[in-house]
């Protein structure tokens, strides 16, 4: 192909993707016209590809091959919420977020290919293997369990699955570092349904092809996030990060270990000494921290307290994370216990109401940032919100009546 042809096709094919997408905004059958927009898509990638490769300078001579990571279709095409409560596809025109590379000392890693906001997705993946075990199951039980994982893996599912690092204290028996589909699992796997977790007579986990890349930071710039209702893990990002620098989640979640109990467990479940920023403290600087981890943890909800003391120690365990450099999602159950409470307790003045409503929309923030407008707690918080705004409104319209003497 020509670069003349090429760069025909890749502007017919965009031409197409552009047409694709506001049909399916405002088309009578969206579902057709959300699967002609990937069909176009996935036509533009290939076109541009195609325009890219033909484009190279020829030289003499043997050179090294320059890999480079595949652009999919979500990452040139988001499905969101429009203001009218339907939903969309959005071309992202800014490109793929992050690319995949490896590191000196710390093998592969996910690093920023542009300049992220606060707010802004980094990734929205589908598993690459799920499993999900009944909890107080034996040890053979979920061995068992697990092969039957396994055996239904197809071969393309199983080498991805494999190419995924593993630690090296994770080895079969007595050969340390030698690869095992368990050992892979338990490097990579992240929980998928923990916010049921005291509910669920289950556990689930899942690994996934490049999310299961990102390496862990104490402090760190992402969140991620189970969002059932897209059944993908969602990573965003909670701090502004450059071009190039290097995308992070914590494998710890949530906050309040010392740094002694970090490394500790760092080290017995993945098997590597964390040399993050906040665990790189000097002396002084170590033991305030270890001193605010302590009063983190120690600020949980429990049943039974006001919502007095149930904001007060919100507002406290937040500034606490705040001065620790911490996602304030980790302080999400702490924050709905107390709006919750608040609905309960406090909706029946004008004061009380403000104090819910501001609970609230503090919430809905918190989870926009780290898990995004599509997340199902966003939409349930969003709607008590209306349900305040309403309340407030019909309350205000409602004439005062005054006692007769």
């Amino acid at each position: 192909m020509s670069c003349r042809s090429g760069l025909s096709s890749a502007e017919e094919a965009l031409e197409q993707l552009s047409k694709a997408l506001a049909a399916a905004e405002a088309g009578d059958d969206p579902l057709a016209a959300v699967l002609a927009a990937r069909s176009a898509a996935d036509a533009a990638i290939s076109a541009c590809g195609a325009l890219e490769a033909n484009s190279q300078p020829q030289t003499s001579g043997t050179r090294q091959p320059t890999v480079r990571r595949r652009v999919g279709t979500d990452e040139l095409l988001r499905l969101e919420k429009a203001p009218s409560g339907r939903t969309r596809w959005v071309f992202l025109q800014d490109g793929p977020p992050f690319e995949i590379c490896e590191t000196a000392g710390k093998g592969v890693a996910m690093f920023a290919a542009r300049e992220l906001r606060v707010g802004e997705r980094v990734i929205a993946e589908r598993p690459l293997v799920r499993w999900r075990v009944r909890r107080g199951e034996s040890q053979d039980g979920r061995l068992r369990s697990f092969a039957r994982v396994v055996d239904a893996l197809d071969a393309p599912t199983r080498s991805a699955f494999l190419a995924l690092s593993q630690a090296d204290h994770l080895g079969d028996g007595d050969a340390r570092g030698q690869r095992t589909m368990m050992g892979t699992w338990l490097t990579n796997a992240l929980p998928i349904n923990y916010e049921a977790a005291e509910n669920d007579e289950h556990d689930e986990g899942a690994v996934f092809s490049q999310i299961s890349r990102i390496n862990h930071a104490c402090v760190p710039n992402c969140h991620h996030e189970w969002n059932a209702s897209l059944g993908r893990e969602t990573v965003q990002a909670i701090a502004p990060i450059a071009l190039g620098e290097e995308i992070s989640i914590n494998y710890l979640m949530p906050a309040g270990r010392t740094r002694t109990e970090r490394q500790a467990l760092l080290r017995k479940q993945f098997g590597f000494d964390c040399g993050c920023t906040l665990c790189s403290l000097p002396g002084d600087q170590m033991a305030r921290s270890d001193a605010c981890q302590r009063a983190i943890g120690a600020l949980q909800p429990e049943h039974g307290l006001a919502l007095s003391e149930l904001t007060k120690r919100l507002e406290v365990r937040m500034s606490l994370m705040e001065r620790e450099c911490m996602p304030i999602i980790w302080a999400r159950p702490l924050l709905l216990a107390a709006m919750v409470q608040s609905v309960q307790e406090d909706s029946s003045s004008a004061a009380g109401r403000e104090r819910t409503r501001a609970l609230h929309a503090r919430a809905l923030e918190c989870i926009r940032i780290s898990a995004g407008t599509d997340h199902p707690n966003y939409e349930t918080v969003a709607g008590f919100l209306s349900l305040i705004a309403e309340q407030t409104e019909n309350t205000r319209a409602t004439p005062r009546r005054t006692k007769k003497k």
